[in-house]
């Protein structure tokens, strides 16, 4: 775990945690290590959550599925992400979204109970955690305020520049890359695959955007 610890420090839920704390934390949080191979599934549908996940290295889907099996990627995780904890929150006993690893993962489980709660030792660094755990779960409703945005226009153009101009923005730049291939791209913005792929050629033909791959430039 020492070696992570560069890495943790950089995990919104942990920030403001002094190096010497972390050991100590991560011991008194009951963490525990688990890597993933790409395709894996870490937390699936139906499951009793108790416990949130980090993601230290690689990426992952949240997935949600219909009763036809049609799926729609409801989230994004890159390295230090967090994932589990509102479900955690309000104890939920089946787990409506499914977690699947998209590369190779290295996933650190913590016990939500013991974040939120003062352990006997009285531990300095609690309060920290709490604040900081109220302060990510808002960054996590406003995520997903965006996406409503996203999914509230009309058409596939709509779709794709919404959610092409939210990550220029948070990017801070007209070129970047995406973490979707288009298949997962079409299941994230809800549309049907290609469709999105001639509207993607459209707008390019009309000179709206360029793209390579995951790799877009906003013209």
């Amino acid at each position: 775990m020492q070696k992570y610890i560069p890495l943790l420090k950089k995990v919104t839920l942990f920030e403001n945690i002094e190096d010497d704390e972390m050991l100590e934390m991560l011991k008194c949080l009951g963490a525990r290590m688990h890597f993933y191979h790409k395709g894996e599934f870490p937390l699936m549908a139906g499951d009793t959550v108790s416990s949130v996940g980090i993601v230290l290295t690689g990426q992952a889907h949240v997935i949600r599925e219909d009763i036809d099996g049609n799926q729609m990627i409801v989230t994004e995780l890159q390295e230090c992400d967090l994932f589990g904890e509102t479900f955690a929150c309000i104890e939920t006993k089946h787990c409506p979204v499914t977690v699947e690893t998209i590369t190779d993962c290295n996933i650190i489980w913590i016990d939500y109970k013991r974040v939120i709660t003062s352990c006997s030792s009285s531990c300095g660094y609690h309060t920290k955690l709490i604040g900081n755990m109220m302060r990510l779960i808002a960054m996590k409703n406003l995520r997903l305020s965006r996406r409503l945005e996203i999914l509230s226009k009309r058409s596939i153009r709509e779709r794709l520049m919404e959610y092409l101009e939210l990550q220029a923005e948070s990017m801070g730049t007209r070129s970047f890359s995406i973490p979707f291939d288009r298949n997962k791209l079409a299941d994230y913005l809800c549309v049907d695959r290609s469709a999105m792929s001639r509207e993607l050629g459209k707008m390019r033909d009309e000179e709206i955007l360029k793209f390579e791959k995951n790799k877009f430039t906003l013209l």
